[in-house]
């Protein structure tokens, strides 16, 4: 199934509602798919070349959950001294790393996308 398919089976499937969630998320792993297709060209040379691709971007995510975990214990610690001011800093923070963590999941579904072809 390719990426268009699965658009399609999203805005039709009674499951998913134009503009859910879910189908944002289809729609951005299919946009992050299309900008590693322009950079990288269609395929991956190989399957060695997918694993290590996908292998890289499954550490930065690790890295940026780990950034998550430590703007979790920080927040914490300020909601327990009751700052507020380092208690909105780190909501903004945790808010920016959940981004970013959300990123880079479509970033590795886009990658297992595009290695499909390269089997």
């Amino acid at each position: 199934m390719n990426e268009l398919n699965i658009i399609e089976q999203a805005e039709t499937d009674n499951e998913y509602d134009p503009g859910s969630v879910a189908l944002d998320t289809f729609h951005a792993v299919v946009a992050e798919l299309e900008r590693l297709r322009r950079r990288s060209g269609e395929n991956y040379a190989s399957a060695y070349e997918s694993y290590s691709v996908l292998m890289k971007a499954l550490e930065d995510r690790t890295a940026v959950e780990k950034d998550l975990k430590d703007a979790v214990k920080q927040l914490w610690d300020g909601v327990k001294r009751e700052d507020g001011p380092t208690t909105g800093a780190y909501l903004r923070e945790i808010e920016r790393v959940a981004r970013e963590s959300a990123m880079a999941w479509i970033r590795v579904a886009a990658i297992a996308q595009k290695a499909v072809g390269s089997i």
